[in-house]
């Protein structure tokens, strides 16, 4: 997701629209379950954006250069280290993002500590999936172990632990 103007969020907003039932029940499928959830997702704001993208031609209805070339690149090991480590290096706490943290100072501060919290451990959970690309099993289940040590409320690391039990164990993984 995208826009060209800055935009920001209210963290209470954003709190009530996930809570509704029906969206609430579509969100906990892709393991989000709450504003933090929902805001760890946001890899890349302001300036980091443009620094991550760089130059190059753009991605245009006229010109669909990512339709055409996204085919050659799936399920290439290597793409996706580089697309992670890229991720990884632009990566930045999304802080600004929100317009409104809470109703006090201290309500503000609890949740940006919170927010920090989720955006540490997630940073180790992306780690662990490039160690998973590289079949490095121990150093990913330390990553996803420290992660959930830093973020109890990890929901990505113990879905990718179990992912990680069942290809050990030589079952099916289901997706």
């Amino acid at each position: 997701m995208g826009c060209r103007e800055p935009f920001a969020v209210d963290f209470d907003h954003l709190h009530e629209r996930m809570t509704r039932p029906a969206l609430a029940e579509d969100l906990k499928i892709v393991h989000m379950e709450n504003a933090y959830d929902l805001l760890d997702c946001i890899a890349l704001s302001g300036d980091r954006v443009a620094n991550y993208l760089g130059e190059g031609p753009y991605n245009t209805e006229d010109r669909p250069l990512i339709e055409f070339r996204a085919p050659r690149n799936m399920s290439r090991v290597v793409t996706e280290f580089r697309n992670l480590q890229r991720i990884m290096q632009y990566r930045n706490f999304p802080q600004g993002v929100l317009a409104s943290w809470g109703a006090s100072p201290e309500e503000g501060g609890q949740r940006v500590r919170t927010l920090q919290r989720y955006y540490e451990a997630t940073g180790m959970v992306l780690q662990a999936h490039q160690y998973h690309l590289l079949s490095q099993v121990a150093l990913e289940v330390d990553l996803l172990k420290r992660a959930l040590e830093i973020n109890p409320d990890d929901r990505d690391a113990p879905f990718l632990g179990k992912r990680l039990s069942r290809m050990v164990d030589g079952k099916r993984v289901d997706w």
